[in-house]
C-alpha cells in the first residue's frame, strides 16, 4: 500500500534524534514498522495509526545513536539454525540456474515470497544500503509477490550477493524482500555445517515455508482481517503481545531502553479543538481526584502540528462498540461476559465496576461540554473494562449536519450499557446515577476555573467550530448547566431527569440508524 511505501522510504532516514511528543518520556525513534500501520474508520479523511520503536533516554542530544553494524542478524534466529550462534556469511548461490527456470523467465535467481517486513531485519547492510539509495527515489506501490519484469537480476562470482541488471528499473517492497531472500538461501546453501549433530541443512523449500509463516501470521484476538475495517484486528491485539512480537522481528529490538509506542496521524482537521477538550477532561479528572469521587477519565494527548493537522495519543488494548458489534456479533454484556468471564466471577465484577466509573465520567461530561456525534465509532471499550469516548469534533454549540442539533439527549446512554450494570431496577444502575450527582456536584465547586479555561480558548481561537455559532452564548449556556441555583435534593431529581431523558432519546436511536445506513456504523442493540 502507499501507506507502507511512505513508511519504508521514511525508514530509510532512521535511526535520528527525532521524537513524538505524544509519548511521556524523552527518547529517540528507531524505527517504523511498515506493515504495523494501519488506516482508521473515518467518513471524509484517512487518519492512520502507526507504530513507533524508540529508544528511551536521559537527553536526545548526547544519546549514543545506534548504528547498523549494531544490528544483530536476524537470520540465524528467524530460521532457528541450532549450534551456530554466528550469522552466516554470504556466498555464491549454487544452482540458482536451475532454480531460476521454474520461475518468471526474465528472473535468474529464486522467486519467492516474503513478508514485507523482512526488509527490516536482513543482516546484509551493505546490500540494504545499495538497495535504499534507489529506494528513496521511488514510490512502492505493488504486493510483496509481484514480479518486477524486464530486470535481470544475477550472482557475482566473488560476493555472491545479488546484483541488478544493467537496465533501470523501479523496485516495489516485494522485490526488495525478494533480493533478501535470495541472499538468505544462498547463504544457508553455502554454510558448511560444524558439525552433524549439531547443524542440520536448512533447504530453500523450508525457508519459503518459514517466510510464509510469518507473512500470513494474523494478529492476535477474535477479531479477523477485515479490509472494510482492517484496523479492528490490529487494535484487538493485546499491547504486550504486539510489543514482544514486534520487538522480537525488530533489528532494534535487542537494545537496552527499546520501547514501543504509537501515534495517530491525522490530517485535514483543526486539532486545537481537540487539545481544548483534552485541558477540560484533564481538568475534571484532577476534580474528582482531590474530591474523593470514584469516576474515571482517559484523556487522549493531542499536538496539533499545524492549523489542520497534528498528533493523537491512541489508546492501547481498546475496540469501538461499532467493532464489537460488527466482528464479535455479540452485545455489550455477552461481550464482556466472554471476555471477562460469568456474571459472578471477580474479573466481571470488576469490569462491570470499571465500566460504570467510567460510563458515569463520560455522561457528566457529555452533558456539561454538550458533546454530540456520539455514534458507536467514537465509544471505546478497553480491556479491564472501562468505556472511553472519542472525538470531540462537535461541542459546546457545534453539531453535525451544519448545527442541526439533532442529538437532542444530555448524553448517549443506551439500554445496551444499563444492561451491563444489571438492568433499569437494578442496584448497581441506581449506583451509577448516584455516581453522576457525585460527579456534578464536585464539578460545580470548581465552576469558575472550568469556564475560565474555555473562555481563554474562546478569545484565543474565536474561529473554533465550537465557537462559530456564538462563542459568549456557549459560555453562558455552559455556566447554566452547572445549576449552581439548586440544592442537592433538587439535583438527585435532576440528575434521574437527564438519565432517563437520555435513555429513553429517540434521537439518538434514529442517529445511530443513520450512522448505520450512511457510514456502515453498527447501532447499538435496543435490547440485551
Amino acid at each position: 500500500s502507499q501507506l507502507s511505501a511512505e513508511l519504508v522510504s521514511l525508514n530509510l532516514k532512521l535511526p535520528a534524534r527525532v521524537w513524538l511528543p505524544v509519548h511521556k518520556k524523552r527518547h529517540v525513534v528507531l524505527r517504523i514498522p511498515p506493515n504495523e500501520a494501519v488506516c482508521l474508520n473515518s467518513k471524509d479523511r484517512a487518519p492512520f495509526l502507526v507504530y513507533v520503536e524508540i529508544l528511551e533516554c536521559d537527553d536526545i542530544q548526547t544519546v549514543q545513536m545506534p548504528t547498523a553494524s549494531e544490528r544483530p542478524s536476524r537470520c540465524t534466529s528467524m530460521l532457528s539454525l541450532a549450534g551456530n550462534s554466528d550469522p552466516p556469511r554470504l556466498s555464491q548461490m549454487e544452482s540458482s540456474s536451475s532454480l531460476s527456470s521454474q520461475m518468471h523467465p526474465e528472473m535468474s535467481a529464486l522467486k519467492a515470497i516474503a513478508a514485507p517486513d523482512v526488509i527490516s531485519f536482513i543482516s546484509s547492510d551493505s546490500l540494504l544500503s545499495e538497495e535504499s539509495r534507489e529506494l528513496t527515489r521511488v514510490q512502492l506501490h505493488r504486493s510483496r509477490s509481484c514480479i518486477f519484469p524486464g530486470c535481470a537480476a544475477s550472482v557475482t562470482e566473488d560476493s555472491g550477493r545479488p546484483i541488478l541488471g544493467p537496465r533501470r528499473f523501479n523496485p516495489t517492497e516485494g522485490d526488495l524482500c525478494e533480493v533478501h531472500e535470495q541472499t538468505l538461501i544462498a547463504d544457508l546453501d553455502k554454510q558448511p555445517p560444524t558439525s552433524e549433530s549439531q547443524t542440520r541443512v536448512v533447504s530453500a523449500s523450508e525457508i519459503r515455508e518459514r517466510f510464509e509463516e510469518f507473512s500470513d501470521r494474523q494478529p492476535s484476538g477474535d477479531f479477523q482481517a477485515d479490509p472494510d475495517d482492517p484496523s479492528a484486528a490490529v487494535l484487538k491485539e493485546p499491547w504486550e503481545v504486539k510489543c514482544a512480537r514486534i520487538q522480537a522481528s525488530s533489528p532494534w529490538g535487542h537494545l537496552p531502553g527499546w520501547k514501543l509506542t504509537s501515534a495517530i496521524v491525522k490530517v485535514g482537521d483543526d486539532l486545537r479543538q481537540e487539545q481544548m477538550a483534552y485541558q477540560l477532561l484533564r481538568k475534571l479528572q484532577q476534580i474528582w481526584q482531590a474530591e474523593g469521587v470514584n469516576l474515571w477519565l482517559r484523556p487522549l494527548k493531542i499536538v496539533a502540528t499545524s492549523a489542520d493537522s497534528g498528533l493523537i495519543e491512541p489508546i492501547p488494548d481498546t475496540v469501538s462498540f461499532h467493532q464489537i458489534h460488527r466482528h464479535s456479533k455479540l452485545s455489550l454484556l455477552n461481550y464482556m461476559i466472554r471476555e471477562h468471564g460469568s456474571l459472578d466471577s471477580s474479573r466481571f465484577l470488576q469490569a462491570r465496576q470499571n465500566f460504570m466509573e467510567s460510563c458515569a465520567a463520560y455522561c457528566i461530561v457529555g452533558y456539561l461540554f454538550r458533546v454530540k456525534d456520539r455514534h458507536n465509532g467514537n465509544i471505546l471499550l478497553d480491556n479491564e473494562g472501562h468505556v472511553i469516548h472519542i472525538d470531540y469534533g462537535f461541542m459546546l454549540s457545534s453539531s453535525p449536519g451544519n448545527n442541526f442539533d439533532f442529538e437532542k439527549s444530555p448524553f448517549k446512554l443506551t439500554m445496551e450499557q444499563v444492561a451491563v450494570m444489571g438492568g433499569i431496577n437494578s442496584r448497581h444502575f441506581m449506583e451509577f446515577r448516584s455516581m453522576i450527582l457525585r460527579g456534578l456536584v464536585a464539578a460545580r465547586k470548581h465552576m469558575d476555573e472550568i469556564c475560565l479555561m474555555v473562555d481563554i480558548q474562546r478569545q484565543g481561537y474565536p474561529r473554533l467550530p465550537c465557537f462559530s455559532k456564538n462563542g459568549k452564548s456557549a459560555l453562558k449556556a455552559l455556566r447554566r448547566r452547572f445549576h449552581l441555583t439548586k440544592t442537592k435534593g433538587q439535583m438527585r431529581r435532576f440528575v434521574h431527569m437527564i438519565v432517563d431523558k437520555s435513555l429513553r432519546s429517540f434521537s439518538s436511536w434514529m442517529y445511530d440508524t443513520y450512522q448505520y445506513y450512511t457510514n456502515g456504523i453498527h447501532p447499538s442493540n435496543r435490547c440485551d
